[in-house]
């Protein structure tokens, strides 16, 4: 039964998408997420990382805030089974940790 009718199902509610965690070894479980709540996650993803994209010169803390929303992304991709995203996000992540490491170690330029 889904969570919109008290009656009948919705056909929103019913679906989810089904996660392959492997903890350790061989052994597997499932986990259902609800497809609403994964869209949810994904666009609050990409939000939080293109608001620190354009944060970014104001200091280095939005770097590293841009790196974060990168990997949440990345998790996003894999979540939704869109690796190739997921992939590329991680890239970027890398890239911005490395961006921030390197702005941190150089002194700021007074115009």
């Amino acid at each position: 039964m889904g969570i919109c009718n008290m009656n009948r199902s919705c056909r929103f509610c019913e679906r989810s998408v089904n996660l392959l965690v492997v903890p350790f070894g061989a052994y597997a479980r499932s986990i259902r997420l609800p497809h609403m709540v994964l869209t949810i996650f994904g666009v609050s993803a990409l939000t939080f990382m293109m608001a620190m994209y354009a944060l970014e010169r104001r200091n280095t803390r939005f770097v590293l805030a841009f790196a974060l929303g990168c990997a949440l992304s990345s998790t996003y991709g894999f979540l939704s089974k869109a690796w190739p995203f997921g992939v590329v996000e991680g890239i970027w992540t890398l890239l911005a940790l490395f961006r921030w490491w390197r702005e941190r170690r150089t002194p700021p330029q007074l115009a």
